[in-house]
């Protein structure tokens, strides 16, 4: 049989994971709570994240993007996950920050020129001379492949560098 109980202290100590004292608030959302231990667990589980815990993590991860922007080159960042969409979880949860290469660009040039022969898509001219133009732009004569490793090796050096604890052994770290 499982115990609920047990399973709403757990998922206390997740929102709380500094033991820090609750706030009044959300202190007084808890004592309201007046049903089965099921329901309890469901219910605290079903909290959201403070908005003060939420910014300090995106704080952090702009912190990292403050160091990578300072030693990167050709590089935009893009914050995507849990915290952006804030669905994530009090202790458990990180910003997900990709570091994108801005040095090539590609466009499937084979499908753009079909569909602007395609007399079924209405493209006005202004769309028309835009997809065109993106055509006639010159491609990237680069080696893909080794701006995302210098990329990735230098993101690795900067964070290594400023932080003590960093691991950067799995794939996507």
């Amino acid at each position: 049989m499982t115990d609920y109980k047990q399973l709403t202290d757990n998922i206390r100590n997740q929102i709380n994971p500094e033991g820090l004292l609750y706030d009044s608030k959300t202190k007084a959302a808890f004592e309201s709570i007046q049903y089965s231990d099921v329901l309890t667990f469901v219910k605290t589980a079903m909290k959201s994240v403070g908005p003060e815990y939420t910014k300090r993590t995106i704080d952090a991860g702009d912190r990292v993007k403050g160091h990578l922007n300072d030693k990167l080159e050709d590089k935009e960042f893009k914050c995507q996950g849990s915290v952006m969409t804030d669905t994530h979880i009090k202790g458990y949860s990180d910003i997900d920050l990709l570091v994108i290469s801005k040095k090539s660009y590609s466009l499937d040039a084979k499908g753009v020129n079909a569909s602007l022969l395609e007399q079924n898509l209405n493209y006005n001219y202004r769309q028309k001379e835009s997809l065109q133009r993106e055509i006639s732009k010159s491609s990237y004569n680069g080696d893909q492949l080794g701006d995302l490793k210098k990329l990735r090796t230098d993101s690795e050096y900067t964070l290594l560098e400023v932080y003590m604890d960093c691991d950067t052994s799995k794939p996507k770290a």
